[in-house]
């Protein structure tokens, strides 16, 4: 390979500011992308000649290298696709992406009100960038509009209506041409797009199976995937129809419907108003990582450890809570278990699933330990598009087969330690039978196998949520996003069993998942190699 690691990722650096800021790479807090057509054909120049460099190995290339080098191979194939369709350039989130990444810089900064009012400070001067940034954007959708290329109309309207406004808001503290900037942006959207907007965004069977294949690695039948998909959500609504007979009030249940009108029953208990919300994770975080530790499959943690910090106005309506990983370069910075404040947007029976997936021994642990592993190095190219904010406006989700996938993979080895009970219980084969429906789901959808009605319904019937309207969204505005989390996680669960098999005894869970982290956030394929070659 004879283009150097180093040298692509100061490169990188260049395009892509906000991202290194975001793993702790200083020097770059006050600047925003450059959307303008020139850099645009800049990135992908940068990533054409990546992708031939690392399509051949070096002579001698060491494991470390070899995951770096098949991580950004599998990056620069999906770029340089989405810079020949024009499908990054068409995309309406790019408008938020300035809040986004601002909001999650000062969270893992732990900037107070005045810091990041500061008339000197990094995050205003990156506000007055805002007006260029926005005004290359439109220019990028109306060309990409003349292509015949526009955003889905539910897509558009939650953008106007929600998420703009949020970011004009936080904005308008900080500059004022800011903030006009963002009402020309919704008037644009609601002017020139909306009236041209489709009402559904379909991939085809062809385009979405070879997006599978660059972005996840996975290259089987459509039909196999489906069929999987089901046998899976078969055998764990079974163990729910199970687990809600022994509820009160579902000894009479004997069937999908029964179990499911439990579900809808028990999520309208809310969390209290005055709940210390930060108080009640930490504690369902402590409990399980406790039972994990004396299980042997974590070592002793600490939940006071995990940062928290309030879902900001405009980002909350997919959800309770989320996770910002630790910035790699900044050991002094953790990651964020973020949280909607307002304790009556948390259902108590989806409680213990978030704080697993979210706190430990989900997204906080792991990004720790990609933290701890990584801290020193000089181009942490397997951290690319790492972070939800980076990922989804470009549409690359390759390092969400491990990332979800390794969320998923931990909250089933919580449950197969006993850590979950009653309703948790319940809630957590819940959450496993929801990640086998979203293939199903999503998969039929952009093959036109369903009708985005018969998804709505499909998932409420088989997940039993209450509304499957940001199920949906999800599988249009960010697809094959929504299927990494079944797919890495049966991933994860096929390496364990493939290494403790060849390690016999001498197999530990919690050293093992100790390497997976000092592995980064590398394709479970790719790990697997590693692991079950250094046996």
């Amino acid at each position: 390979m004879s283009m150097r690691l180093e040298d692509f990722f100061r490169n990188y650096a260049e395009f892509e500011p906000e991202e290194v800021a975001s793993l702790g790479l200083e020097g770059h807090d006050e600047r925003l992308r450059d959307m303008s057509p020139e850099a645009d054909e800049g990135r992908a120049a940068l990533w054409r000649n990546a992708r031939e460099a690392c399509r051949q190995p070096r002579r001698i290339e060491t494991p470390s290298a070899r995951l770096d080098r098949l991580t950004l191979l599998r990056h620069a194939r999906f770029e340089c696709l989405a810079h020949e369709q024009g499908i990054q350039a068409a995309n309406p989130q790019w408008a938020t992406y300035p809040y986004s990444m601002t909001r999650y810089l000062a969270s893992r900064r732990r900037a107070s009100p005045a810091e990041i009012l500061d008339r000197e400070g990094p995050y205003r001067r990156r506000a007055a960038r805002i007006p260029d940034f926005l005004a290359a954007h439109r220019r990028a959708l109306e060309a990409a509009l003349a292509r015949g290329q526009v955003a889905h109309r539910a897509f558009l309207s939650d953008l106007r209506e929600h998420e703009l406004p949020a970011a004009r808001a936080f904005f308008a503290r900080l500059d004022e041409k800011a903030a006009l900037a963002y009402d020309r942006h919704a008037a644009f959207i609601a002017e020139e797009l909306l009236p041209r907007a489709p009402v559904t965004a379909i991939l085809g069977a062809e385009d979405y199976a070879h997006r599978l294949a660059l972005t996840h690695g996975i290259s089987r039948p459509l039909d196999e995937l489906v069929a999987e998909a089901r046998e899976s959500l078969r055998v764990t609504q079974a163990e729910m129809k199970a687990v809600a007979r022994k509820l009160e009030g579902g000894a009479s249940i004997d069937d999908l419907a029964g179990v499911h009108a439990l579900m809808l029953e028990l999520q309208k208990e809310k969390l209290q108003k005055g709940c210390d919300l930060r108080a009640h994770y930490r504690g369902i975080i402590d409990r399980v990582m406790r039972r994990l530790a004396e299980a042997g499959e974590y070592t002793a943690f600490d939940a006071d450890e995990i940062g928290m910090d309030d879902y900001p106005e405009g980002m909350r309506d997919m959800g309770p809570g989320t996770n910002w990983p630790a910035p790699v370069l900044d050991e002094k910075a953790a990651g964020q278990f973020v949280l909607h404040p307002d304790p009556g947007a948390h259902s108590r029976a989806w409680s213990a699933v978030l704080a697993v997936h979210e706190g430990a021994p989900g997204h906080f642990l792991q990004s720790r330990g990609f933290q701890r592993a990584f801290k020193a190095a000089r181009a942490p190219l397997r951290f690319i598009a790492v972070a939800d904010d980076v990922a989804i406006p470009r549409l690359n989700f390759g390092a969400m087969l491990n990332i979800e996938g390794y969320a998923v993979y931990a909250e089933k080895r919580a449950r197969l330690a006993g850590c979950h009970q009653g309703a948790d219980l319940l809630f957590a084969l819940a959450a496993e039978a929801l990640r086998a429906v979203r293939v199903i789901a999503e998969i039929e959808l952009h093959r036109e196998a369903m009708t985005p009605e018969e998804v709505e319904s499909f998932v409420c019937l088989n997940a039993g949520l209450p509304s499957a309207y940001w199920e949906l969204q999800r599988y249009q505005r960010a697809p094959l996003q929504a299927v990494a989390y079944h797919f890495g996680a049966r991933a994860f669960e096929e390496l364990r069993d493939a290494v403790a098999k060849r390690r016999g005894a001498a197999f530990a869970a919690a050293a093992f998942h100790d390497e997976l982290f000092a592995e980064g956030p590398a394709l479970p394929a790719d790990i697997a190699d590693e692991m079950l070659e250094e046996g």
